[in-house]
């Protein structure tokens, strides 16, 4: 006689891990930017799941430093898992940290002249210093001559980074004594531009200065004053010496 004893699992089914409740948790404990030369780090903490802890910047390759070197400016996702395959995400952004400032000094060009230079002088960043008056094309020189009055796009660049700003080189004309004669006799007269009359109101220079683009684009484009019998015209000069002066910044000079 044969008896078959049949026991039961002598084992307890482990319980499914609520990830929610007992995950890690993760955050940015520090980070340091990429300049143009070199590349950046993020450093996160952890804490809670279940040891041993991994650490991912793109979700597929874990590993067990919590640190991420050499990385290029951008938008970073980072993930931690632990033993139980929970896992937890932050996100966190680097942006280049540029040193390479660039200021300029100008000489004057005359209104309708092409005498004036603009030399440049950059700092910060690393390496050999290369400059462009256009923004675009670039030399070893920092000193542009033979420029008319107008706005410059001007830039440096070290070999890793660039930095663009505006110059402006000046026309050298005065307000009092080059537009302001101009603006009594031909602009600010009675029915046009004056106090209750035409917008702009050119009898103020405030009121001049104010409105100085609009008015320069106008004048440059013969629409301002208008083309009607009675009202006086301006002279080719008259209009140059405005449209050059509104150049400069419209200056109370």
């Amino acid at each position: 006689m044969f008896v078959i004893m049949i026991s039961g699992c002598g084992g307890k089914d482990e319980m499914p891990v609520n990830c929610s409740v007992s995950g890690p948790a993760i955050s940015v404990e520090s980070t340091v930017a990429p300049t143009c030369s070199t590349p950046g780090t993020v450093t996160v903490a952890a804490s809670g799941g279940t040891e041993p802890l991994t650490f991912s910047i793109n979700g597929l390759d874990f590993h067990s430093s919590s640190e991420f070197a050499g990385l290029a400016p951008g938008t970073y996702t980072l993930t931690v898992m632990d033993a139980n395959e929970c896992t937890a995400t932050t996100s966190v952004g680097l942006a280049v940290k540029n040193d390479l400032t660039l200021s300029f000094t100008a000489s004057v060009a005359g209104c309708e002249g092409s005498e004036g230079s603009v030399e440049l002088s950059a700092t910060g960043g690393s390496g050999t210093y290369l400059y462009s008056i256009d923004g675009e094309n670039f030399v070893e020189s920092s000193v542009f001559s033979g420029l008319a009055n107008g706005e410059y796009s001007v830039a440096v660049k070290d070999g890793f980074c660039e930095f663009h700003t505006k110059a402006i080189v000046p026309s050298g004309l005065s307000f009092d004594t080059a537009i302001a004669a101009i603006i009594k006799n031909k602009c600010a007269v009675d029915g046009c531009h004056v106090t209750g009359s035409q917008f702009p109101d050119m009898t103020s220079f405030k009121g001049i200065q104010d409105n100085a683009k609009q008015i320069g684009l106008r004048v440059g484009n013969r629409g301002m004053p208008p083309m009607q019998e009675g009202i006086a015209q301006l002279e080719e000069d008259e209009i140059n010496k405005i449209v050059c002066w509104v150049t400069d910044g419209a200056p109370n000079n």
